[in-house]
């Protein structure tokens, strides 16, 4: 593989995708005071999707530091 950074990358961007949505999934559901979406207030779209982008964030913060620690420990260990 050439370039694993940038496959590391790649992979953090859709893997991040699966905390983001669950988390939007969950706040929509969990909808007890009106917070994202109301009969009569319609939609709250700036804080459901901030919530979206918090979860993507973090999923893809995580994902990336645990693709370059197995990358450094590859490289680590092809070493002589």
């Amino acid at each position: 593989m050439k370039k694993p950074w940038l496959f590391c990358a790649l992979l953090s961007l859709l893997l991040g995708t699966v905390p983001g949505a669950a988390l939007m999934w969950i706040a929509w559901q969990e909808n007890s005071q009106c917070e994202i979406h109301c009969a009569e207030l319609g939609i709250d779209w700036s804080y459901w999707l901030s919530l979206g982008a918090a979860g993507w964030a973090l999923g893809f913060a995580l994902t990336m530091v645990l693709g370059a620690l197995l990358l450094v420990l590859s490289r680590f260990l092809k070493k002589p």
